[in-house]
């Protein structure tokens, strides 16, 4: 597993060892960011379910300002700590170890707004729809922000939550990524 581009482009991470992890492949990795790239510059974004910090880390490299990590498994909390240490970037993250809606309380708590979401929950766990409207009940999403979750291709991710509007979902194989906007639907 690498960074694909940025300051870190082709920097391999350390990821967590066995199989309670399951990375985004670079292809699809590489698609969306190459969809979002014009709203990553000075970025504030959430990695939730966030394994190695993958996604998070790839947003860092491109330009994001600061992302926060939410993993329950200390593993992974660990391989993110890191991954952190290895690029130096210890002052721009933040890491939750916390189960996702928990932790998605917490921080809307201390009133964080964040202008991405990633989400790639255990495919086996469905927990896809329920983390998004823990999200949306939090209100940690800026307004026009971007909610990017991964799942498994047969899972039908709605149209609409409440004020949060699926712009467009993209299907690679058995992965397939929906991507959410808060408010007004562009």
């Amino acid at each position: 597993m690498r960074i694909i581009s940025g300051k870190w482009g082709s920097r391999k991470l350390h990821s967590p060892a066995g199989v309670n992890t399951r990375p985004t492949s670079d292809r699809v990795k590489e698609a969306v960011f190459n969809m979002i790239s014009h709203r990553l510059t000075e970025s504030v974004v959430l990695d939730i379910f966030a394994g190695s910090g993958n996604l998070g880390f790839e947003a860092l490299s491109r330009g994001s300002s600061r992302v926060t990590f939410i993993d329950n498994d200390i593993r992974a909390v660990r391989i993110i700590d890191k991954n952190a240490r290895m690029l130096e970037c210890l002052r721009d993250i933040h890491i939750i170890k916390k189960e996702a809606s928990r932790a998605i309380e917490s921080l809307s708590n201390i009133n964080c707004i964040f202008d991405i979401i990633f989400m790639d929950p255990p495919y086996a766990k469905k927990m896809e729809i329920e983390t998004l409207e823990a999200i949306i009940r939090a209100d940690i999403i800026k307004e026009r922000g971007l909610i990017i979750v991964e799942h498994a291709s047969k899972v039908v991710m709605p149209d609409k939550i409440e004020n949060v509007h699926r712009l467009d979902t993209r299907k690679y194989g058995n992965t397939s990524i929906s991507f959410y906007t808060r408010g007004v639907h562009i």
